[in-house]
């Protein structure tokens, strides 16, 4: 992969990352075996964003950022509309996000309804991070030192969960 960085984002579901992002970094097992070539020593973002919040996912990008050697330079979370809003049963569901945010019998408004772009918090952060990457590769990038730095991080963290 010729990137010099990565910017990946997913939803939270769950409190937990979608299936469909998480065997995306799945199928990454190839290019750990295959050193500095492919992954090993790049920079990243991660993202996440989901109905209540989006750490969750953000946190487990980073994770998989980490269990290949991938430098996390900034996480981004915002909060983003649940399907809830617009499965045609929000207003009414006794266990949607709306309710569990707003209480029961909450209306749509424009206001309740989040998005991301409007949460200068996040547009903020988002902002900074595009920043900070930017800098972190005009500064001389040097991957193998990123990826030992990583790799020693993941060593210490793995040694810590047994």
């Amino acid at each position: 992969m010729e990137a010099d960085a990565l910017v990946i984002g997913g939803p939270n579901y769950f409190n937990t990352l979608n299936a469909l992002t998480h065997a995306f970094f799945e199928r990454w097992f190839q290019f750990r075996h295959q050193a500095g070539n492919t992954m090993w020593g790049k920079l990243a973002v991660a993202v996440g964003v989901g109905g209540i919040q989006g750490n969750a996912p953000a946190d487990q990008i980073e994770q998989m950022f980490m269990y290949n050697f991938i430098e996390t330079v900034a996480k981004v979370q915002g909060q983003g509309a649940a399907s809830c809003y617009s499965c045609g049963f929000g207003e009414t569901c006794e266990v949607g996000i709306p309710t569990y945010l707003h209480g029961p019998g909450v209306k749509f408004t424009d206001d309740i309804i989040p998005n991301v772009e409007k949460q200068t918090d996040v547009m903020v952060a988002a902002a900074d991070a595009g920043k900070l990457l930017g800098q972190r590769l005009g500064d001389g990038h040097d991957r193998t030192k990123v990826a030992k730095e990583v790799q020693e991080k993941a060593m210490v963290m793995s040694s810590q969960a047994v």
